[in-house]
């Protein structure tokens, strides 16, 4: 502040501040201004993307956790008159690696499939098309598989709502109802979704639950509520149910399912596995999407072989997944393949494969299966980064 004397009178003069000192100012809190956004975004763009990566993890491995529960799960119905080799509700207890054919190729000797329940699964090794061999790091092996599935029915004991399975039913008029049940075909498979940037194919991981009834006691119930639903016979409910002669719902049982042309087809990668009926195209009902952008869902199994098999393939360059391994032949295993279930008519070339007569016609191999290794591997389109989880399952 100065002080200017004139005279006898004293004045106060109170200058402001210059144009340049402001220009100043504003260009400081500007400069702070824009730290202070940046660091803002920074904090925004993390948390936003730590979200999404958690997202995505729990994700993957609520898939997983589903997976694991509907495979611990019992897949067939203890037969009392099934004694040998084949008594058991578990897969494992299924033993098709003592299986052969009879001489005159009309029936199966060793080993008697289910008749209630199935378990199928297609895990084929690389062929270019869709399973690729990615290379070896040194240790081992890299896969990517597109078209691997697993189909399946599933029992629970019942009582308590999570030993239970339901079903929502579209009634006329609404509500929805629901429909309970202890036993359900449950598939999962992929379903094309799109690429990623480098071109590679990611798709959807479905699982389709329908219920069934266990057995035909249990059939006339459900028949019953779901004909009385008024469920549009044009709008398959998410139950195991085909339309019969007098135009109503026919519930199907474990029994039935055990047989290829009962049960309802997959589709892999947008096409239909060749020959194989029920495909649906046009509903897709008892679906749900557990992940969007699946680069690799890959099954192996363990187990053991019929002598002259060799299956799984020793650790190696061929197979560093040891004792897991693609399924043997042409990749799939069936428990209800119905040329084995009943006699096999004269002349028709459906042998055990592997068998001393056998070809590779037959979907049930003459291997036991005793446990899985899921492979899931992940894309996240935020951060165009992949994660693969794997996990085992004993059978």
């Amino acid at each position: 502040m100065t002080f200017r004397t004139t005279g006898q009178n004293a004045t106060c003069i109170r200058p402001a501040f210059t144009l340049p000192e402001l220009l100043v100012v504003v260009t400081v809190t500007l400069i702070l201004m824009s730290i202070l956004v940046q660091a803002s975004t920074i904090i925004t763009t993390t948390v936003s993307e730590a979200k999404a990566q958690g997202d995505f993890v729990g994700q993957e491995r609520m898939a997983i956790a589903v997976m694991r529960r509907d495979l611990q799960c019992d897949h067939f119905i203890e037969e009392d008159s099934n004694s040998g080799p084949s008594k058991g509700r578990r897969l494992s207890d299924q033993r098709s690696d003592v299986a052969l054919m009879s001489a005159d190729n009309r029936s199966i000797i060793g080993y008697k499939p289910p008749r209630s329940g199935y378990f199928w699964a297609k895990a084929p090794g690389a062929d270019s098309i869709d399973n690729f061999d990615e290379g070896y790091d040194g240790q081992f092996f890299s896969s990517r598989s597109g078209n691997h599935f697993m189909q399946f029915t599933v029992i629970l004991p019942g009582g308590a709502p999570s030993d239970t399975l339901t079903a929502n039913i579209p009634s006329q008029p609404p509500p929805i109802r629901p429909i309970t049940s202890t036993c359900a075909e449950v598939a999962y498979f992929l379903v094309l979704n799109g690429k990623t940037p480098s071109g590679i194919n990611y798709y959807k991981l479905i699982r389709r639950q329908r219920i069934a009834a266990r057995n035909t006691d249990d059939a006339p119930a459900y028949v019953q509520l779901l004909n009385s639903s008024g469920a549009p016979k044009d709008d398959p409910p998410e139950v195991a149910a085909v339309t019969g002669n007098s135009g109503n719902f026919n519930v199907l049982n474990l029994n039935d399912l055990s047989f290829l042309a009962n049960r309802f087809g997959v589709i892999i990668a947008q096409k239909p596995i060749g020959g194989d009926p029920a495909i649906p195209t046009a509903y897709r009902t008892g679906e749900d999407v557990l992940h969007n952008h699946v680069l690799s869902f890959q099954l192996m199994f363990k187990g053991t072989a019929a002598a002259g098999v060799t299956w799984p393939r020793p650790f190696g360059l061929t197979n560093t997944y040891f004792p897991y391994d693609t399924l043997p032949f042409d990749g799939e295993y069936d428990t209800g393949d119905e040329s084995l279930v009943r006699t096999v008519s004269t002349g028709t070339n459906r042998n055990l494969a592997g068998s001393s007569q056998g070809t590779n016609s037959s979907r049930l191999k003459p291997i036991r299966l005793t446990g899985v290794q899921i492979t899931l591997r992940c894309w996240n389109p935020i951060n165009r980064q992949t994660r693969q989880t794997t996990t085992a399952v004993d059978l």
